[in-house]
């Protein structure tokens, strides 16, 4: 017979081996669902990240480019339009036209995110029209913005026509019902929503229709998107990160930035204008018969103005690519018109009446009478004592300053907003700074809505008017 001792040494039995077995294999499987949990906690930051990110560089795209790119359709990288209009409104994000890498444009999981742009962004017809959302998306500007503050929706009482609707958590089902309530609405305005499928983004991009609830309503083709609680339940399982951007931060990001005017390109035949008059100076020895005609005019001027020039009615552009003289007094008479000065202004600038645009990219010192009409103006500069600005009736909107020259955007000089609704924008005051300038206020006449510049948080904080 063996002693104990002998039986010790003869090592584990059957039985123990088992049960040591069996508790390694728990343990294991433990350890392994952790680090799974943990990997898929990784992968859900690292898709909120790029998601984020690619929100980011699509303004920033904008603020440059003066348009929003369409979706890539064919995995390329880049936008893909059919003339100006965009080919389709639902794929991804051109990412090479962003500046991105590949893998920057996909979720943790190497799904492309979504990029849905305005639902009538792929119509002609629409797309350059500046009443519509699907205007943000038009590439046709000559190195301005399509679309406007006041004209293009979202508007008080438009919605815009092809934007998105995205429901929260709050309906079971994402439809026309569910958004009678604006509880369930996380935007009703959104012009492009991005979409990161996540762990489940095959089924989602291959067979869309095996998916339900807010799964099936990111992945379909329609109005609807459904932020959806998220769960990794079996049959309930839900992941998505859907990311809105409406159309009021589409405007705010791009009718705000800042446009280097020493690299505007004053020569004929670029982009959709053509140049019915172009010189290196204007001056009284020149045929000005040619510039003041009653029709559309597109004027280029390398250098200076020195004459005074009315351009009579029509839709007018002009260009000038250093100073308007003094005495040179211009007047672009009645129509939508178009002024750029890249210089000094040092006469007075008649825009008459119409829905016109004005850009000075140094003080204002004369007189600026935009008459009546829907007009945008930005004032790069200060606008000095002395000098005379008025807007007249419409819905106007006007920048003040630079935001990357923190010496511009003074006011010592009244700017009278006039009648209708009237938009002030100011590029290096923020609110708080607003709030205890009183005398700044004084020169802010008839201007309905304020918007400060930067918080330093990244939020541009606004103000209605008395």
């Amino acid at each position: 017979m063996l002693s104990v001792k002998a039986q010790s040494q003869q090592g584990f039995s059957l039985i123990e081996i088992v049960i040591v077995l069996a508790i390694i294999g728990v343990l294991s499987t433990g350890f392994l669902f952790g680090v799974s949990e943990f990997k898929a906690v990784q992968n859900m930051k690292e898709a909120q990240q790029k998601t984020k990110h690619l929100k980011e560089q699509l303004l920033m795209f904008g603020k440059v480019n003066k348009f929003l790119p369409c979706p890539d359709s064919d995995f390329d990288g880049f936008e893909d339009r059919s003339g100006s209009a965009c080919l389709t409104t639902v794929g991804t994000a051109p990412y090479v036209d962003l500046g991105l890498k590949r893998e920057e444009a996909q979720d943790a999981w190497g799904n492309f995110i979504r990029y849905s742009v305005n639902q009538n962004a792929n119509l002609p017809s629409l797309i350059c029209d500046k009443r519509t959302s699907a205007s943000f998306f038009c590439n046709s500007g000559f190195g301005v913005n399509w679309f406007t503050f006041t004209e293009t929706p979202p508007l008080s009482i438009n919605r815009g026509g092809g934007n998105y609707y995205v429901c929260n958590q709050n309906p079971a089902i994402c439809d026309g019902t569910s958004i009678g309530s604006a509880s369930n609405l996380a935007s009703d305005t959104a012009s492009i929503v991005l979409v990161a499928y996540n762990e489940d983004g095959h089924q989602a991009v291959t067979n869309c229709g095996l998916n339900t609830g807010a799964s099936l309503e990111n992945c379909d083709v329609d109005a609807f998107y459904q932020q959806g609680a998220m769960s990794s339940e079996e049959g309930n399982f839900y992941d998505d990160i859907v990311l809105a951007i409406n159309g009021a931060e589409i405007k705010n990001a791009m009718l705000g930035s800042v446009v280097v005017w020493n690299e505007f390109p004053a020569i004929a035949g670029q982009g959709q204008l053509t140049a019915t008059y172009e010189d290196f100076d204007i001056t009284a020895t020149d045929n000005q018969a040619s510039i003041e005609t009653a029709g559309d005019d597109v004027v280029f001027v390398k250098r200076n103005v020195d004459t005074a020039l009315n351009l009579g009615s029509g839709d007018d552009y002009i260009a000038i690519g250093n100073d308007l003289n003094t005495g040179a007094i211009l007047d672009t008479g009645a129509g939508n018109d178009t002024v750029y000065i890249v210089g000094q202004a040092n006469a007075n600038v008649l825009l008459g009446d119409g829905d016109d645009a004005f850009v000075l990219a140094t003080d204002l010192t004369q007189t600026l009478d935009a008459s009546t009409g829907n007009d945008k103006v930005w004032i790069q500069g200060n606008v000095i004592s002395g000098a005379v600005f008025t807007l007249g009736a419409g819905d106007d909107v006007v920048w003040l300053g630079e935001s990357s020259d923190p010496l511009s955007g003074g006011l010592t000089s009244n700017v009278d907003g006039g009648l209708g609704y009237d938009i002030l924008v100011l590029e290096n005051m923020t609110q708080s700074e607003w709030n205890t300038n009183a005398i700044f206020q004084t020169y802010v006449a008839n201007f309905e809505l304020v918007v400060f510049s930067d918080n330093g948080s990244g939020i541009r904080e606004s103000a209605t008017l008395p």
